[in-house]
Protein backbone atom coordinates (compact mmCIF):
# COMPACT_ATOMS: atom_id res chain seq x y z
CA UNK A 1 0.00 0.00 0.00
CA UNK A 2 1.15 3.34 -1.00
CA UNK A 3 2.35 5.08 2.66
CA UNK A 4 0.65 8.83 1.81
CA UNK A 5 -3.12 6.02 1.61
CA UNK A 6 -2.32 4.20 4.79
CA UNK A 7 -1.96 7.68 6.60
CA UNK A 8 -5.69 9.01 5.25
CA UNK A 9 -8.51 9.52 8.04
CA UNK A 10 -10.82 7.48 7.49
CA UNK A 11 -12.90 10.14 6.38
CA UNK A 12 -10.59 10.52 3.73
CA UNK A 13 -10.71 7.17 2.45
CA UNK A 14 -14.54 7.34 2.45
CA UNK A 15 -14.01 11.31 0.36
CA UNK A 16 -11.32 9.83 -2.27
CA UNK A 17 -13.09 6.32 -2.77
CA UNK A 18 -17.01 8.52 -3.57
CA UNK A 19 -14.57 10.80 -5.72
CA UNK A 20 -13.29 7.81 -7.85
CA UNK A 21 -16.77 6.14 -8.07
CA UNK A 22 -18.31 9.26 -9.06
CA UNK A 23 -16.01 9.51 -12.05
CA UNK A 24 -16.32 6.06 -13.00
CA UNK A 25 -18.27 4.74 -16.33
CA UNK A 26 -21.35 2.60 -15.38
CA UNK A 27 -19.71 -0.84 -16.87
CA UNK A 28 -16.87 0.44 -14.14
CA UNK A 29 -19.53 0.63 -11.29
CA UNK A 30 -20.94 -2.66 -12.43
CA UNK A 31 -17.58 -4.74 -12.28
CA UNK A 32 -16.40 -2.21 -9.11
CA UNK A 33 -19.90 -3.87 -7.63
CA UNK A 34 -19.08 -7.11 -8.67
CA UNK A 35 -15.90 -7.50 -7.67
CA UNK A 36 -16.58 -6.11 -4.13
CA UNK A 37 -19.85 -8.80 -3.89
CA UNK A 38 -17.46 -11.56 -4.72
CA UNK A 39 -15.79 -11.71 -1.00
CA UNK A 40 -12.32 -11.15 -2.78
CA UNK A 41 -11.51 -7.79 -4.10
CA UNK A 42 -9.37 -7.73 -6.65
CA UNK A 43 -8.39 -11.36 -6.74
CA UNK A 44 -10.10 -12.76 -9.90
CA UNK A 45 -8.69 -15.92 -10.65
CA UNK A 46 -6.51 -15.37 -14.34
CA UNK A 47 -6.84 -18.33 -17.06
CA UNK A 48 -3.70 -17.25 -18.25
CA UNK A 49 -0.60 -16.52 -16.27
CA UNK A 50 0.95 -12.53 -17.18
CA UNK A 51 4.51 -11.86 -18.81
CA UNK A 52 5.40 -8.45 -17.86
CA UNK A 53 6.68 -6.57 -20.87
CA UNK A 54 7.50 -3.61 -22.18
CA UNK A 55 6.87 -3.32 -25.66
CA UNK A 56 5.58 -0.59 -27.80
CA UNK A 57 1.92 -0.64 -29.70
CA UNK A 58 -0.07 0.85 -31.82
CA UNK A 59 -3.97 1.01 -32.14
CA UNK A 60 -7.08 2.47 -33.05
CA UNK A 61 -10.48 2.58 -32.29
CA UNK A 62 -12.71 3.97 -35.10
CA UNK A 63 -10.66 6.46 -37.32
CA UNK A 64 -8.24 7.29 -34.45
CA UNK A 65 -5.14 6.07 -33.80
CA UNK A 66 -2.76 5.86 -30.24
CA UNK A 67 0.25 4.72 -28.85
CA UNK A 68 1.02 2.62 -25.84
CA UNK A 69 3.05 0.44 -24.10
CA UNK A 70 2.44 -3.18 -23.23
CA UNK A 71 2.84 -3.86 -19.75
CA UNK A 72 1.88 -7.50 -19.68
CA UNK A 73 0.78 -9.98 -22.29
CA UNK A 74 -0.96 -13.61 -21.62
CA UNK A 75 -2.26 -16.59 -23.74
CA UNK A 76 -5.47 -14.29 -24.15
CA UNK A 77 -4.52 -10.54 -23.63
CA UNK A 78 -2.97 -7.66 -22.68
CA UNK A 79 -2.48 -4.44 -20.69
CA UNK A 80 -1.47 -1.46 -22.11
CA UNK A 81 -0.24 1.71 -20.85
CA UNK A 82 -2.06 4.87 -22.06
CA UNK A 83 -2.80 8.38 -20.94
CA UNK A 84 -5.74 7.97 -23.81
CA UNK A 85 -9.29 6.93 -22.41
CA UNK A 86 -11.44 3.87 -23.32
CA UNK A 87 -14.28 2.09 -22.28
CA UNK A 88 -14.98 -1.13 -21.26
CA UNK A 89 -16.69 -2.88 -24.61
CA UNK A 90 -14.99 -0.87 -27.29
CA UNK A 91 -13.37 -3.18 -30.07
CA UNK A 92 -9.94 -1.78 -31.17
CA UNK A 93 -7.67 -3.02 -33.63
CA UNK A 94 -4.06 -3.49 -32.40
CA UNK A 95 -0.72 -3.70 -34.72
CA UNK A 96 1.98 -5.97 -33.72
CA UNK A 97 5.76 -6.95 -34.69
CA UNK A 98 5.74 -9.65 -36.70
CA UNK A 99 9.07 -11.31 -36.67
CA UNK A 100 7.68 -13.03 -39.88
CA UNK A 101 8.03 -10.18 -42.39
CA UNK A 102 8.54 -6.05 -41.82
CA UNK A 103 4.61 -5.88 -41.68
CA UNK A 104 3.29 -6.17 -38.28
CA UNK A 105 0.45 -8.12 -37.16
CA UNK A 106 -3.42 -6.99 -37.00
CA UNK A 107 -5.66 -8.21 -34.54
CA UNK A 108 -8.86 -7.30 -33.45
CA UNK A 109 -9.34 -6.80 -29.24
CA UNK A 110 -11.69 -5.46 -26.97
CA UNK A 111 -11.45 -3.40 -23.74
CA UNK A 112 -12.03 -5.49 -20.95
CA UNK A 113 -10.81 -3.38 -17.86
CA UNK A 114 -9.59 0.32 -17.75
CA UNK A 115 -7.67 2.06 -14.85
CA UNK A 116 -5.27 5.19 -14.47
CA UNK A 117 -2.69 3.68 -15.99
CA UNK A 118 -4.35 1.82 -19.35
CA UNK A 119 -6.63 -0.53 -20.48
CA UNK A 120 -6.70 -4.39 -20.43
CA UNK A 121 -7.36 -5.68 -23.87
CA UNK A 122 -8.38 -9.59 -24.51
CA UNK A 123 -8.01 -10.86 -27.73
CA UNK A 124 -10.73 -12.33 -29.98
CA UNK A 125 -10.50 -15.82 -30.63
CA UNK A 126 -10.26 -16.00 -34.56
CA UNK A 127 -7.08 -13.99 -33.53
CA UNK A 128 -5.41 -15.97 -30.93
CA UNK A 129 -2.81 -17.69 -33.44
CA UNK A 130 -1.62 -14.52 -34.32
CA UNK A 131 -1.57 -13.22 -31.14
CA UNK A 132 0.24 -16.43 -29.53
CA UNK A 133 3.18 -15.94 -32.16
CA UNK A 134 3.63 -11.99 -30.97
CA UNK A 135 3.69 -13.46 -27.40
CA UNK A 136 6.10 -16.39 -27.93
CA UNK A 137 8.65 -13.44 -29.62
CA UNK A 138 8.26 -11.48 -26.39
CA UNK A 139 9.05 -14.45 -23.75
CA UNK A 140 11.84 -15.47 -26.11
CA UNK A 141 12.96 -11.89 -26.26
CA UNK A 142 13.05 -11.69 -22.13
CA UNK A 143 14.84 -14.80 -22.11
CA UNK A 144 17.68 -14.31 -24.39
Amino acid sequence: MDKSIAYLSPQEVTDRLFDRVRRMTLEEKRQLLETLESGQPGKKERLHMRTLCCANVHFSFRENRYTGSIQDISRSGLFIETEDSFAVGQQITLSLPSDDSDAPSTLMGKVVRTDVRGIGIKINPEDYNSFGKFGNTVRDGLKG
